[in-house]
């Protein structure tokens, strides 16, 4: 496995674009926010109290697998994935259209940006992640 040092390393080299930069900053987060969302209505279990959600079981993974890469890199990750836990926790308790359409809405609109973006940027037809 690449250490995270690594896969940044080549991440970064393909995005030099201070608009490519840009736009990344708020389109990840977007995207992942998106998923987090979506993920946090399914109720799997309930332990003392504690709702489990599909979201929560993937942002425990997803914790520690950026803590086997670097825990310098973990750190504001997972302060951003649990502040996408809280947030969806109440997106999750509205009806069910608004929980659909904000999560899916995020989702399109997030990914509209990563394929248009390379395009006007770079010229290129696609993202940098398809050739990862």
């Amino acid at each position: 496995m690449r250490s995270g040092v690594e896969l940044l390393t080549r991440y970064a080299a393909y995005h030099q674009d201070r608009r490519n930069i840009a736009t990344h900053f708020i389109v990840i987060p977007m995207i992942v926010f998106a998923v987090v969302m979506l993920l946090s209505r399914p109720v799997l279990a309930t332990l003392d109290g504690m709702v489990v959600t599909p979201a929560l079981v993937l942002a425990a993974i997803t914790a520690l697998y950026y803590f086997s890469l670097d825990w310098r890199l973990a750190l504001p990750f997972d302060a951003f994935l649990v502040a996408c836990l809280a947030l969806s926790l109440l997106v999750a308790a509205s009806s069910t259209p608004v929980w659909a359409a904000s999560g899916v809405g995020l989702f399109v609109v997030g990914w509209i940006f990563q394929f248009v973006g390379p395009t006007r940027v770079r010229g290129e037809a696609t993202p940098a992640t398809s050739s990862h």
